[in-house]
Protein backbone atom coordinates (compact mmCIF):
# COMPACT_ATOMS: atom_id res chain seq x y z
CA UNK A 1 0.00 0.00 0.00
CA UNK A 2 1.14 3.35 -1.25
CA UNK A 3 2.80 5.60 1.48
CA UNK A 4 0.70 8.59 2.83
CA UNK A 5 2.07 11.85 1.28
CA UNK A 6 3.95 14.14 3.66
CA UNK A 7 1.52 16.86 2.79
CA UNK A 8 -1.51 14.38 3.36
CA UNK A 9 0.23 14.10 6.92
CA UNK A 10 0.97 17.65 7.12
CA UNK A 11 -3.13 18.95 7.07
CA UNK A 12 -4.20 15.69 9.28
CA UNK A 13 -1.69 17.04 12.29
CA UNK A 14 -3.09 20.70 11.29
CA UNK A 15 -6.48 19.28 11.44
CA UNK A 16 -5.75 17.61 14.79
CA UNK A 17 -4.05 20.94 16.52
CA UNK A 18 -6.91 22.76 15.04
CA UNK A 19 -9.61 20.36 17.21
CA UNK A 20 -7.76 20.32 20.43
CA UNK A 21 -6.23 23.79 20.44
CA UNK A 22 -8.26 26.41 18.44
CA UNK A 23 -5.91 28.61 16.03
CA UNK A 24 -5.03 32.08 17.39
CA UNK A 25 -6.59 34.92 15.13
CA UNK A 26 -4.66 36.04 12.00
CA UNK A 27 -4.99 39.51 12.33
CA UNK A 28 -1.75 41.02 13.00
CA UNK A 29 -0.40 43.80 13.98
CA UNK A 30 -3.89 44.36 15.15
CA UNK A 31 -3.68 41.66 17.74
CA UNK A 32 -1.46 44.24 19.64
CA UNK A 33 -1.97 47.15 18.63
CA UNK A 34 -5.81 47.10 19.61
CA UNK A 35 -5.24 46.12 23.02
CA UNK A 36 -2.23 48.64 23.62
CA UNK A 37 -4.58 51.44 21.85
CA UNK A 38 -7.05 50.25 24.72
CA UNK A 39 -4.36 50.04 27.52
CA UNK A 40 -3.51 53.56 26.35
CA UNK A 41 -6.91 55.12 27.17
CA UNK A 42 -7.02 53.31 30.43
CA UNK A 43 -3.56 54.77 31.17
CA UNK A 44 -4.36 58.27 31.12
CA UNK A 45 -7.31 57.75 33.26
CA UNK A 46 -5.75 56.40 35.89
CA UNK A 47 -2.60 59.03 35.37
CA UNK A 48 -4.56 62.11 34.97
CA UNK A 49 -5.16 63.77 38.26
CA UNK A 50 -2.95 61.38 39.75
CA UNK A 51 -1.72 63.49 42.73
CA UNK A 52 -4.96 64.47 43.72
CA UNK A 53 -6.24 64.10 46.80
CA UNK A 54 -2.97 65.13 47.86
CA UNK A 55 -3.13 63.28 51.27
CA UNK A 56 -2.63 60.05 52.71
CA UNK A 57 -6.06 58.35 52.04
CA UNK A 58 -7.11 54.47 53.36
CA UNK A 59 -4.94 52.69 54.29
CA UNK A 60 -2.10 54.42 52.09
CA UNK A 61 -1.61 55.69 55.71
CA UNK A 62 -0.01 52.60 56.30
CA UNK A 63 1.91 51.59 52.84
CA UNK A 64 2.94 54.52 51.93
CA UNK A 65 4.91 55.28 54.66
CA UNK A 66 6.18 51.72 55.15
CA UNK A 67 7.51 51.38 52.13
CA UNK A 68 9.42 54.99 52.54
CA UNK A 69 11.01 53.55 55.47
CA UNK A 70 12.24 50.22 53.66
CA UNK A 71 13.57 52.46 50.89
CA UNK A 72 15.99 54.60 53.78
CA UNK A 73 16.27 51.74 56.53
CA UNK A 74 15.41 48.44 54.48
CA UNK A 75 12.85 47.81 57.67
CA UNK A 76 9.52 48.94 58.52
CA UNK A 77 10.21 51.55 61.70
CA UNK A 78 7.94 53.16 64.36
CA UNK A 79 6.98 56.47 63.33
CA UNK A 80 6.28 59.43 65.16
CA UNK A 81 2.43 59.91 65.99
CA UNK A 82 2.02 63.07 63.77
CA UNK A 83 3.92 61.56 60.43
CA UNK A 84 0.58 62.18 58.13
CA UNK A 85 0.96 65.54 59.07
CA UNK A 86 4.08 65.93 58.45
CA UNK A 87 4.65 64.00 55.21
CA UNK A 88 1.51 66.26 54.01
CA UNK A 89 3.82 69.46 54.78
CA UNK A 90 6.44 68.18 52.47
CA UNK A 91 8.93 66.70 55.20
CA UNK A 92 9.94 63.10 55.57
CA UNK A 93 11.34 63.45 59.22
CA UNK A 94 8.90 60.75 60.09
CA UNK A 95 11.07 58.41 61.87
CA UNK A 96 10.52 58.02 65.68
CA UNK A 97 13.74 58.51 67.87
CA UNK A 98 15.23 54.61 68.48
CA UNK A 99 18.43 52.92 70.34
CA UNK A 100 19.12 51.18 67.86
CA UNK A 101 17.56 47.79 69.15
CA UNK A 102 14.39 45.78 68.39
CA UNK A 103 12.59 48.32 69.68
CA UNK A 104 12.23 50.68 67.15
CA UNK A 105 10.69 48.02 64.38
CA UNK A 106 7.36 48.49 63.61
CA UNK A 107 4.56 45.59 64.24
CA UNK A 108 4.62 44.21 60.67
CA UNK A 109 1.65 42.97 58.97
CA UNK A 110 2.00 42.71 54.96
CA UNK A 111 4.60 41.12 52.98
CA UNK A 112 6.94 43.45 51.56
CA UNK A 113 6.83 42.87 47.77
CA UNK A 114 3.86 45.76 47.27
CA UNK A 115 5.83 47.99 49.73
CA UNK A 116 8.87 47.44 47.64
CA UNK A 117 7.21 48.53 44.26
CA UNK A 118 5.29 51.87 46.32
CA UNK A 119 8.75 52.30 47.52
CA UNK A 120 10.42 52.03 43.79
CA UNK A 121 7.66 55.55 42.96
CA UNK A 122 8.94 57.46 45.85
CA UNK A 123 12.52 56.87 44.70
CA UNK A 124 11.65 57.98 41.23
CA UNK A 125 9.17 61.09 42.38
CA UNK A 126 9.65 61.25 46.72
CA UNK A 127 7.41 60.90 49.48
CA UNK A 128 4.07 62.81 47.87
CA UNK A 129 0.81 61.65 46.52
CA UNK A 130 2.30 60.91 43.03
CA UNK A 131 5.27 58.73 44.44
CA UNK A 132 3.37 56.13 46.25
CA UNK A 133 0.49 55.79 43.72
CA UNK A 134 2.68 56.07 40.16
CA UNK A 135 3.42 52.48 41.18
CA UNK A 136 -0.54 51.37 41.65
CA UNK A 137 -1.43 53.38 38.49
CA UNK A 138 1.37 51.34 36.47
CA UNK A 139 0.33 47.69 37.14
CA UNK A 140 -3.62 48.87 36.98
CA UNK A 141 -2.90 49.77 33.49
CA UNK A 142 -0.65 46.63 32.71
CA UNK A 143 -3.72 45.06 33.98
CA UNK A 144 -5.77 46.21 30.76
CA UNK A 145 -3.03 45.04 28.39
CA UNK A 146 -3.35 41.46 30.57
CA UNK A 147 -6.89 41.37 30.00
CA UNK A 148 -7.34 42.34 26.62
CA UNK A 149 -4.55 39.13 25.78
CA UNK A 150 -6.10 36.84 27.65
CA UNK A 151 -9.82 37.58 26.61
CA UNK A 152 -8.35 37.60 23.11
CA UNK A 153 -6.61 33.84 23.84
CA UNK A 154 -9.82 32.63 25.57
CA UNK A 155 -12.35 33.59 22.54
CA UNK A 156 -9.86 33.58 19.50
CA UNK A 157 -11.10 37.12 18.71
CA UNK A 158 -9.11 40.32 19.14
CA UNK A 159 -12.31 42.60 19.44
CA UNK A 160 -14.00 40.77 21.96
CA UNK A 161 -10.84 40.53 23.83
CA UNK A 162 -10.13 44.38 23.05
CA UNK A 163 -13.84 45.12 24.44
CA UNK A 164 -13.11 42.97 27.70
CA UNK A 165 -9.89 45.18 28.18
CA UNK A 166 -11.97 48.37 27.33
CA UNK A 167 -14.55 47.22 30.22
CA UNK A 168 -11.60 46.57 32.62
CA UNK A 169 -10.54 49.88 32.25
CA UNK A 170 -13.80 51.34 32.88
CA UNK A 171 -14.93 49.44 35.79
CA UNK A 172 -14.87 51.76 39.27
CA UNK A 173 -13.21 48.93 41.53
CA UNK A 174 -10.26 48.31 39.58
CA UNK A 175 -9.73 52.36 38.46
CA UNK A 176 -10.07 53.21 42.23
CA UNK A 177 -7.88 50.61 43.28
CA UNK A 178 -5.07 51.99 40.13
CA UNK A 179 -5.39 55.61 42.17
CA UNK A 180 -4.06 54.49 45.31
CA UNK A 181 -1.36 53.70 47.09
CA UNK A 182 -2.59 50.52 48.47
CA UNK A 183 -1.42 46.51 47.78
CA UNK A 184 -4.39 44.82 46.46
CA UNK A 185 -3.76 46.43 42.84
CA UNK A 186 -0.28 44.20 42.69
CA UNK A 187 -2.15 41.02 44.00
CA UNK A 188 -5.21 40.94 41.38
CA UNK A 189 -2.27 42.08 38.32
CA UNK A 190 -0.36 38.80 39.33
CA UNK A 191 -3.08 36.95 39.72
CA UNK A 192 -4.02 37.61 36.47
CA UNK A 193 -0.83 37.04 34.94
CA UNK A 194 -0.91 33.98 36.25
CA UNK A 195 -3.95 33.03 34.81
CA UNK A 196 -2.93 33.94 31.50
CA UNK A 197 0.35 32.15 32.12
CA UNK A 198 -2.01 28.93 32.64
CA UNK A 199 -3.91 29.54 29.02
CA UNK A 200 -0.58 29.77 27.54
CA UNK A 201 0.84 26.37 28.74
CA UNK A 202 -2.47 24.88 27.86
CA UNK A 203 -2.63 25.61 24.18
CA UNK A 204 1.05 24.43 23.90
CA UNK A 205 0.35 21.17 25.99
CA UNK A 206 -2.68 20.75 23.91
CA UNK A 207 -0.49 21.42 20.61
CA UNK A 208 2.04 18.96 21.52
CA UNK A 209 -0.55 16.14 22.29
CA UNK A 210 -1.82 16.72 18.65
CA UNK A 211 1.56 16.36 17.48
CA UNK A 212 2.44 13.01 19.70
CA UNK A 213 -1.06 11.65 19.16
CA UNK A 214 -0.53 12.25 15.20
CA UNK A 215 2.83 10.62 15.02
CA UNK A 216 1.72 7.49 17.09
CA UNK A 217 -1.28 7.77 14.61
CA UNK A 218 1.04 7.23 11.95
CA UNK A 219 3.67 4.93 13.62
CA UNK A 220 0.52 2.11 14.51
CA UNK A 221 -0.88 3.01 10.53
CA UNK A 222 2.66 1.88 9.19
CA UNK A 223 2.68 -1.00 10.84
CA UNK A 224 -0.90 -1.94 9.99
CA UNK A 225 -1.11 -1.35 6.44
CA UNK A 226 2.00 -2.52 4.95
CA UNK A 227 1.75 -6.10 3.98
CA UNK A 228 0.71 -8.35 1.76
CA UNK A 229 -2.63 -10.21 2.61
CA UNK A 230 -2.24 -13.55 4.47
CA UNK A 231 0.95 -12.17 6.32
CA UNK A 232 0.42 -11.79 10.55
CA UNK A 233 1.09 -7.97 11.18
CA UNK A 234 2.19 -6.86 14.24
CA UNK A 235 1.77 -3.47 16.18
CA UNK A 236 5.27 -3.76 18.34
CA UNK A 237 4.61 -2.42 21.36
CA UNK A 238 7.08 0.76 20.91
CA UNK A 239 3.86 1.96 18.90
CA UNK A 240 1.58 1.39 21.77
CA UNK A 241 3.94 2.99 24.45
CA UNK A 242 4.59 6.00 22.27
CA UNK A 243 -0.03 6.36 21.70
CA UNK A 244 0.31 5.69 25.52
CA UNK A 245 2.70 8.21 26.63
CA UNK A 246 1.08 11.27 24.24
CA UNK A 247 -2.80 10.74 25.95
CA UNK A 248 -1.67 9.92 29.35
CA UNK A 249 1.53 10.10 32.01
CA UNK A 250 3.47 6.87 31.87
CA UNK A 251 2.81 4.06 33.56
CA UNK A 252 3.80 0.62 33.87
CA UNK A 253 1.06 -2.51 34.61
CA UNK A 254 2.92 -5.90 32.77
CA UNK A 255 6.56 -4.37 33.35
CA UNK A 256 6.40 -5.49 29.29
CA UNK A 257 5.25 -4.49 26.32
CA UNK A 258 1.48 -5.63 25.08
CA UNK A 259 1.41 -7.24 21.57
CA UNK A 260 -1.33 -6.44 19.49
CA UNK A 261 -1.43 -9.37 16.83
CA UNK A 262 -3.70 -8.63 13.34
CA UNK A 263 -4.42 -11.89 11.43
CA UNK A 264 -5.98 -11.61 8.11
CA UNK A 265 -6.38 -14.54 5.75
CA UNK A 266 -4.76 -15.57 3.01
CA UNK A 267 -7.82 -15.51 0.55
CA UNK A 268 -10.70 -12.89 0.83
CA UNK A 269 -13.42 -15.85 1.29
CA UNK A 270 -12.07 -16.51 5.26
CA UNK A 271 -12.43 -14.34 8.29
CA UNK A 272 -9.68 -12.67 9.55
CA UNK A 273 -9.44 -12.69 13.51
CA UNK A 274 -8.11 -9.98 15.79
CA UNK A 275 -6.02 -12.17 18.24
CA UNK A 276 -4.43 -10.27 21.56
CA UNK A 277 -2.24 -12.90 23.03
CA UNK A 278 -1.43 -10.79 25.92
CA UNK A 279 -5.09 -9.93 27.23
CA UNK A 280 -5.86 -11.91 29.39
CA UNK A 281 -2.80 -11.62 31.53
CA UNK A 282 -3.31 -8.06 31.21
CA UNK A 283 -6.47 -8.62 32.76
CA UNK A 284 -5.35 -10.55 35.72
CA UNK A 285 -2.47 -8.26 36.72
CA UNK A 286 -4.66 -5.16 36.97
CA UNK A 287 -7.35 -7.65 39.16
CA UNK A 288 -4.30 -8.40 41.37
CA UNK A 289 -3.25 -5.00 41.93
CA UNK A 290 -6.85 -4.49 43.19
CA UNK A 291 -6.70 -7.68 44.93
CA UNK A 292 -3.40 -9.27 46.03
CA UNK A 293 -5.04 -12.93 46.46
CA UNK A 294 -5.09 -13.30 42.76
CA UNK A 295 -2.10 -15.33 41.37
CA UNK A 296 -1.18 -14.24 38.15
CA UNK A 297 -1.79 -16.67 35.00
CA UNK A 298 1.57 -16.55 32.54
CA UNK A 299 0.37 -18.61 29.76
CA UNK A 300 -3.58 -17.23 29.00
CA UNK A 301 -4.19 -16.43 25.33
CA UNK A 302 -6.23 -16.89 22.90
CA UNK A 303 -5.70 -19.79 19.70
CA UNK A 304 -7.09 -19.27 16.11
CA UNK A 305 -8.36 -22.94 15.36
CA UNK A 306 -7.30 -24.61 12.10
CA UNK A 307 -9.31 -23.91 8.88
CA UNK A 308 -11.14 -26.63 7.16
CA UNK A 309 -11.24 -27.66 3.64
CA UNK A 310 -14.34 -25.64 3.06
CA UNK A 311 -12.94 -22.81 4.25
CA UNK A 312 -15.19 -22.50 7.62
CA UNK A 313 -13.87 -21.70 10.55
CA UNK A 314 -14.24 -24.26 12.94
CA UNK A 315 -15.58 -23.47 16.63
CA UNK A 316 -13.08 -20.83 18.44
CA UNK A 317 -11.31 -22.43 21.42
CA UNK A 318 -9.56 -20.39 24.30
CA UNK A 319 -7.00 -22.38 25.65
CA UNK A 320 -3.66 -21.57 27.67
CA UNK A 321 -0.47 -22.08 25.69
CA UNK A 322 1.58 -25.20 25.79
CA UNK A 323 -0.66 -27.92 26.26
CA UNK A 324 -3.36 -26.90 28.27
CA UNK A 325 -7.10 -28.54 28.35
CA UNK A 326 -9.23 -27.03 25.94
CA UNK A 327 -12.14 -24.69 27.40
Amino acid sequence: MPATPPAEEAGRLAALQARLASPMPDDRPWGWLGPLLVTAFGTFLRFDRLRVPRALIFDETYYAKDAWSILNHGVELNLVSNANTIIQAGHTNIFAPCNGTSACGEYVVQPEAGKLLIAAGEWLFGLNSFGWRFASAVFGSLAILLMCRIARRMTRSTLLGCIAGLLMSLDGLEFVLSRTGILDIFLMFFVLAAFGCVLIDRDAARVKLAGEHHRADALVGRDLMHGDAGRRLEAGGAAVAHFRRALHPEFHVLRRDVEFVLQHAARPQRRSLLIFWHADALALEVGRRLDAGLAPHQNAGVEEPPRGEDRQADKARIAARHGDDEG
